[in-house]
């Protein structure tokens, strides 16, 4: 189980692989106190779907060497661990439940978890399409017990107990090796592949998070960036729910561009002014206009994924956006709207909330100083680093 391991001192290097990007920062650990930022970057790169896969792995491999050579300059530190993080579509995730009941009681010890988590892994590994996954060599990424309950009650210290039912809560993740292997050795001339480690995003938001929000009353947390995006629930202390459709950022910044018959980067560039409010009243409602219709169509997709989703249970009531095209006002018009009020418990308007940089500022110390226009997904990343991650 993922712990607070020992912290020491020393530089780290995140890499966040995402849809659309790839982004990296370097920041020094402080025991003592808060976390420095050294310096940070995101690099563009086309990841679409029209591109066959060697492709996107070329796209991805070369977005990673320019990010690297960018912290290389940036900063002569060499960090003594790089993490690096992936987000949809790179990795498959779930949270499996284990449970073990007998008439009289027995101890738990490491022995028993070890081969309830070997038995069940061995179980995903003769049937991958449980992920989503056909003939494509996965590899497990995490296996981490993330909630422990014993004689139906949660518990975090379960070792040398005797219960008569246990029940874990295993999130497990997959990768292909084949990724794993190309990313390790993109980093190679940076810092030893021994000293890389992986993590998929779901699993590093879930435990920054649980220093920040109430996990077990749960919340809904929607990342739009990229060519995706991506939907987490986490409630009763666990990560319920990850999915995902194929409209994110891009999907917005595409409408626009061919809306206004201009190339994709000045159709971003209008994006993020239309977002500051930086332009002109005729030029804003014009862009209103083109969002709207897009935030439909990209509502219409939401509404099916809560639709399986509820099939059985109703959402939580709080919902975070996050990533670049979270801000827009039009998707939270959508999302409050009485077509998603039903997915509720109470058939109330979901409370819509954004995630951004200014939500984790009071956790970092900031070499350059804080700007709004910080990644915040690095961040989280970075935050999950300082943590929970040691030389070992």
């Amino acid at each position: 189980m993922l712990g607070r391991e020992k912290k020491q001192k020393g530089t780290i290097a995140v890499l966040d692989i995402a849809s659309g990007s790839v982004g990296g920062i370097l920041f020094t650990r402080n025991p003592s106190g808060l976390p420095k930022i050294l310096a940070s970057i995101r690099q563009t790169t086309d990841f679409s779907k029209r591109l066959k896969v060697k492709n996107l792995q070329k796209n991805m491999r070369n977005a990673i060497s320019e990010v690297i050579a960018y912290l290389k300059t940036a900063r002569e530190e060499k960090p003594e661990l790089l993490l690096y993080v992936f987000s949809s579509p790179w990795f498959k995730a779930q949270t499996r439940i284990l449970k073990i009941e007998r008439q009289k009681s027995f101890s738990i010890e490491q022995k028993l978890i070890n081969a309830l988590i070997e038995e069940e892994k061995q179980t995903v590994a003769g049937r991958w399409e449980i992920f989503g996954l056909d003939k494509q060599n996965p590899e497990f990424v995490e296996e981490e017990v993330i909630k422990t309950v014993l004689n139906g009650y949660e518990i975090e210290n379960i070792f040398g107990k005797k219960v008569k039912k246990i029940e874990l809560n295993l999130f497990l993740s997959l990768a292909q090796k084949e990724i794993l292997e190309e990313v390790k050795d993109a980093a190679s001339d940076y810092i030893s592949p021994s000293k890389i480690k992986f993590h998929t995003f779901p699993f590093v938001l879930f435990n920054v998070l649980k220093n920040i929000i109430n996990t077990f009353e749960g919340a809904m947390f929607i990342d739009i960036s990229g060519e995706i995006t991506d939907l987490f629930i986490i409630r009763n202390n666990i990560i319920e729910e990850i999915d995902y459709f194929t409209k994110g950022e891009n999907f917005f910044v595409n409408k626009l561009s061919e809306s206004m018959n201009t190339n994709k980067n000045e159709a971003r560039a209008k994006l993020k002014q239309y977002e500051r409010d930086e332009l002109t009243k005729e030029s804003k409602d014009k862009i209103r206009k083109i969002l709207l219709a897009a935030s439909e169509k990209w509502s219409d997709l939401l509404r099916g994924l809560f639709k399986d989703i509820t099939a059985d249970k109703y959402l939580p009531q709080t919902l975070y956006f996050c990533g670049p095209a979270g801000r827009l006002k039009e998707l939270a018009e959508q999302v409050v709207s009485e077509n998603f009020s039903k997915f509720t418990s109470f058939g109330q308007p979901l409370n819509v909330r954004l995630f951004s940089p200014k939500s984790l500022k009071y956790h970092f110390e900031f070499a350059k100083g804080f700007a709004d226009n910080q990644d915040i997904f690095l961040l989280i990343s970075s935050l999950f680093a300082n943590h929970f991650l040691n030389k070992k």
